[in-house]
């Protein structure tokens, strides 16, 4: 998790410490947040992450909440399913952002 630890170490009459500083994704934005689809099509979505500097290309992992309507590929790409709605989960790092697709006929 992102944050500061002190590690702190002594041998005898020897101590010594350091601040360790851990990076990592603050935020994750999904965009368009909303979403209407018509089923049987397909549309990209984007995870933005607001991330620490340092921190390059963060792994995202794409979820459906309601799968039988909406699902989502590895890459964030939704194609509806039947009429009804979902929402998508973009995670990174234990950081989320949700967009709520709603599927309605073609």
């Amino acid at each position: 998790a992102r944050g500061t630890a002190t590690v702190s170490a002594s041998v005898g009459a020897l101590k010594g410490s350091v601040t360790l500083t851990v990076l990592g994704v603050r935020a994750v934005v999904v965009q368009p947040a909303t979403l209407s689809l018509p089923v049987g099509n397909s549309q990209p979505l984007t995870a933005n992450i607001d991330a620490d500097a340092g921190v390059t290309a963060p792994t995202v992992t794409w979820t459906s909440g309601n799968p039988s309507v909406a699902a989502v590929s590895a890459t964030g790409v939704v194609t509806g399913i039947a009429i009804g709605s979902a929402t998508i989960t973009a995670t990174s790092q234990g950081r989320s952002g949700t967009a709520t697709v709603s599927e309605r006929s073609s």
